[in-house]
């Protein structure tokens, strides 16, 4: 008898999408509270990496619909270099639109 598949909310892709989801909601929170904090490149290349490694490891066989959607994520990596007085925003626009897309990923397969 095989074994009934793994609720979506319970699979390891799911809590893994949904923490890095709250990684980026608390960075935009931080924005939020503080005008002068801005994260950096690293944190995220981080986010982007931290998704693509949960793709490998639990979703090999996503669909290119998927894909595309979870690969907007990834474009956190090509967030515009600017003049430092402009990069927090470009930051703030690449993590607001990640979180987006992330999200309808999330509802669209709970």
């Amino acid at each position: 008898m095989a074994l009934p598949s793994e609720k979506p909310r319970q699979s390891a892709l799911y809590k893994g999408l949904q923490e890095v989801k709250n990684q980026i909601n608390g960075l935009l929170q931080k924005m939020k509270k503080n005008p002068k904090f801005s994260p950096t490149r690293d944190d995220l290349v981080e986010l982007s990496r931290d998704v693509v490694n949960l793709i490998d490891n639990y979703h090999p066989k996503i669909t290119s619909e998927e894909k595309k959607l979870l690969m907007a994520i990834i474009d956190l990596n090509d967030a515009p270099i600017m003049h430092p007085s402009m990069q927090r925003i470009s930051y703030e626009v690449a993590l607001r639109d990640a979180g987006k897309n992330l999200e309808k990923y999330l509802e669209n397969h709970s």
